[in-house]
């Protein structure tokens, strides 16, 4: 009987006891994908602690492989970074989300389109904001500015400088829902709108610049669409017959170069290429911003000189313009 004890003990000891002190010993399981569901990207942390190392950013609604999950957190893995996020901002169920913002660009980027909006060429654009608009400025040459809006729940788009606009469309965005695309028309002199479905806000599409998630897809009754990414604006737009007209090629975040610098100044200034203006990249000031010097030579030839007709600094960062003398921006 002494013996049957003590063996049951030790059975005990073995099969039993183990548990209590694995608790919180880490176990990596076989993957399984999960999906962000949270009001914003998580932060992806090093330990399962809010006051541990952070490790990056997960950008809301991805999927991602959760490898284990205890006492409210999961070890993930995104791409090659493993670490833990918050369990409750996981879903096994894809989302879709609801969009009410945030379809443009944002500053401090260039982007690229093959074909581009008004032409079938190539156009590179640095995208730079002020109080009204979200700039598109088209460094290529002679090539037109853009103008990106979102104000009063309405995300808009046109020819900057112009009443030359693309869409006017509301928010709200959900998908297998319709919105409006309001304009006004001028014979009858009122507003009106066309219907647009919003065919999808979570459908992964692929395009020159690469693979985006979470594409927010609007389709016209015409059968024109438009494809859109957070913080990145349009990265497609195709016909009634599906074929591409604009189409995202590359999209980085910039430092601006000093030629890109003299580009925009041009573009400002409004001076045409023909122009006896002269651009030139002089030095840098003490925000490291570039100080663009604009002149002409005037005189009789052998006793020419220099005519300033400004001095403007560029952050090579957000592709703010403004006047060196004054500060004033533009």
């Amino acid at each position: 009987m002494k013996k049957l004890i003590t063996a049951m003990l030790l059975f005990a000891f073995i099969f039993i006891t183990p548990s209590i002190f694995l608790d919180d010993v880490h176990v990596e399981a076989a993957g399984k994908t999960m999906y962000v569901n949270a009001k914003d990207d998580i932060i992806l942390r090093e330990k399962p602690s809010q006051n541990a190392k952070k490790l990056g950013t997960i950008k809301n609604y991805s999927a991602i492989t959760v490898l284990s999950s205890s006492k409210g957190w999961s070890y993930v893995q995104t791409n090659k970074t493993k670490g833990y996020v918050y369990t409750s901002a996981l879903s096994s169920k894809k989302p879709t989300p609801t969009i009410s913002g945030g379809l443009i660009p944002k500053a401090g980027m260039k982007l690229t389109y093959s074909p581009s909006f008004l032409s079938t060429k190539k156009e590179e654009f640095i995208v730079s904001k002020d109080t009204y608009c979200t700039y598109l400025i088209n460094i290529s040459s002679n090539g037109s500015d853009l103008c990106y809006s979102e104000k009063q729940s309405k995300l808009s788009m046109g020819v900057s400088g112009t009443d030359w606009g693309f869409f006017n469309l509301t928010y709200p965005m959900k998908q297998g829902q319709y919105i409006k695309d309001t304009y006004f028309d001028y014979d009858l002199m009122k507003e009106k709108y066309n219907k647009v479905l919003v065919e999808s806000t979570s459908k992964q599409v692929k395009v020159k610049a690469g693979t985006f998630d979470n594409v927010v897809i609007l389709k016209y009754t015409t059968g024109e669409r438009y494809y859109f990414v957070k913080d990145i604006g349009i990265i497609k737009a195709t016909d009634k017959k599906g074929k591409t007209v604009t189409e995202l090629s590359s999209v980085k975040n910039i430092k601006l170069t000093t030629t890109d610098a003299v580009k925009l100044v041009q573009k400002y200034t409004g001076f045409t290429n023909d122009s006896d203006m002269i651009f030139e990249y002089d030095h840098k000031n003490n925000e490291q911003h570039y100080i663009i010097h604009v002149f002409r030579f005037v005189g009789e030839p052998g006793y020419e000189h220099t005519a300033t007709y400004g001095w403007y600094g560029v952050d090579p960062y957000t592709g703010e313009i403004y006047d060196a003398l004054t500060d004033n921006r533009i």
